[in-house]
């Protein structure tokens, strides 16, 4: 028996926190991305990446960065997006549903395409 889907839209900050925490959880296990996150700091980064999400699906985000920059070195391969998009999706499905959840999923979506074509990836 399959568990229940999630009843909850991600609204709040405490929400994206949580949703990056199982993430990256999941990424530093994931034998095609852990190699990439074995030298992050998540206690540094989890916040920023919370900011940066907080600004696409519920705003007064602080985040001041250039996404693009921060992965240009980490020498991304199609395989890397290809693991990370459908990683993301599981674990937003797995404990979040709604207008919001599917509007992360969809940028998530955007924005890896977005950076294949930036960094060669096509």
């Amino acid at each position: 028996m399959s568990d229940p889907a999630p009843s909850n839209d991600l609204e709040t900050e405490v929400d994206l926190f949580s949703l990056m925490q199982a993430f990256y959880a999941d990424a530093m296990i994931d034998p095609v991305l852990a190699p990439k996150f074995e030298e992050l700091d998540l206690d540094a980064h989890i916040p920023v990446i919370v900011e940066f999400w907080k600004g696409v699906i519920i705003g007064g985000s602080n985040y001041r960065g250039s996404p693009l920059a921060v992965h240009v070195p980490l020498a991304l391969l199609a395989e890397h997006f290809e693991a990370w998009v459908p990683l993301f999706h599981r674990t937003i499905d797995a404990r979040f549903q709604g207008a919001n959840a599917e509007t992360l999923k969809s940028r998530a979506v955007t924005i890896a395409q977005v950076f294949r074509h930036q960094l060669g990836i096509d």
